[in-house]
């Protein structure tokens, strides 16, 4: 049967849609292969894996970037997990990037790989490299506690061994002991007391005894001085000091008697001195009161009156 010319015109532009439709497919596959390139990366943890699976995520700070692809044990150390992984292309790996597993309680139990640290200034990791595993905060504070309940088991090991049944009957004779020395320490603690009230008494009474004597010499010493003086006084000629005294005396009296008849016989100068010193003050006091009303005049004089 033939087909007519408009027939064949759409069943072209049919085909010609599902051609570009393939090929938009293809190209969106393509694109889709060529975004989704991915690295690939491993770590090696020496703990238990558990909770941790094939395709669980993988998170750089938060961030998904990849997936677990693989989960094996160490061939070479039974005791260590190797973990291998993919990140998207262009993830920064870095040389201080560690690798860790999500930690805490969750209601699945599932467990991520967590990447963190590095700086950006740090060498890339080579693909197929090794990223160090983080040391895991929950796993160092187990082995603690545990370190530490191991050191209390010993102290508490160390501790019955003391309080045995032997050791306690140890520790009660030496109490016992103890107390018997301290019986006797407080008994010559007594005993030497008394001699010491003794000794006590014994020096308040030299130092009484000293007293008197000093108090003694003080005395003879005073009574030698006494002595002493009444001698000196004994030996001193009162008569011959009573006559200088008399002598004195007289000596004094002719000197007023000749000072009386001096001022009597000057008594007319003395009369005129006395009339000059008058003088001589009422003028000092007429130049002080002219200094005071006008002190120029010390240093210029009076101009003459005119001619």
């Amino acid at each position: 049967m033939d087909t007519t010319r408009t027939e064949r015109i759409r069943l072209g532009i049919f085909l010609l849609l599902c051609l570009g439709a393939v090929i938009g497919f293809t190209i969106f596959i393509a694109q889709q292969q060529l975004s989704n390139r991915k690295n690939e990366f491993y770590t090696v943890f020496s703990e238990s894996v558990i909770g941790l699976s094939i395709d669980a995520k993988v998170k750089l700070n938060g961030i998904e970037v990849g997936n677990v692809t693989a989960i094996h044990i160490d061939s070479t150390d039974l005791n260590n997990v190797v973990v291998r992984f993919d990140v998207k292309e262009g993830t920064p790996v870095k040389q201080g990037t560690r690798a860790q597993m999500t930690h805490g309680i969750s209601l699945t139990g599932q467990k991520d790989l967590v990447l963190s640290g590095g700086q950006v200034d740090e060498p890339d990791i080579p693909v197929g490299g090794l990223v160090l595993a983080a040391p895991n905060t929950i796993t160092e504070v187990l082995g603690k506690a545990g370190n530490t309940v191991e050191r209390i088991e010993q102290m508490l090991e160390q501790l019955n061994k003391i309080l045995s049944e032997e050791n306690a009957q140890a520790i009660s004779n030496t109490l016992k002991n103890l107390e018997k020395v301290s019986a006797n320490t407080d008994k010559l603690t007594r005993d030497a007391q008394k001699p010491m009230h003794e000794i006590e008494a014994a020096a308040a009474s030299l130092h009484k005894t000293l007293d008197d004597v000093q108090q003694a010499e003080i005395a003879q010493k005073l009574e030698n001085d006494l002595v002493l003086i009444q001698e000196k006084i004994q030996s001193i000629d009162t008569r011959a000091l009573n006559d200088n005294m008399v002598s004195a005396l007289e000596s004094v009296n002719h000197l007023s008697k000749r000072a009386d008849l001096a001022l009597y016989n000057n008594q007319g100068r003395l009369s005129e001195v006395l009339d000059q010193l008058n003088t001589v003050l009422s003028n000092l006091s007429t130049f002080s009161q002219k200094i005071k009303q006008n002190p120029s005049a010390l240093i210029r004089t009076e101009t003459p009156a005119g001619r």
